[in-house]
């Protein structure tokens, strides 16, 4: 298996294209995201894995 590490700039230009993504997502769309990632629940909760991140 050979692993592929990205240059610098390969990194810059992915990171612009994703800060353009969600910039162009509507408030709403940005949140399922973080639900679908299981970050937040759908009422709006942190999940108990991001809640509990500080004990």
């Amino acid at each position: 298996m050979h692993i592929i590490i990205p240059t610098e700039k390969e990194l810059r230009k992915a990171y612009k294209l994703m800060i353009a993504q969600i910039k162009a997502m509507t408030p709403e769309e940005r949140f399922q995201s973080l639900v679908k990632a299981g970050i937040y629940t759908k009422k709006g909760k942190l999940t108990k894995k991001y809640a509990d991140w500080k004990k």
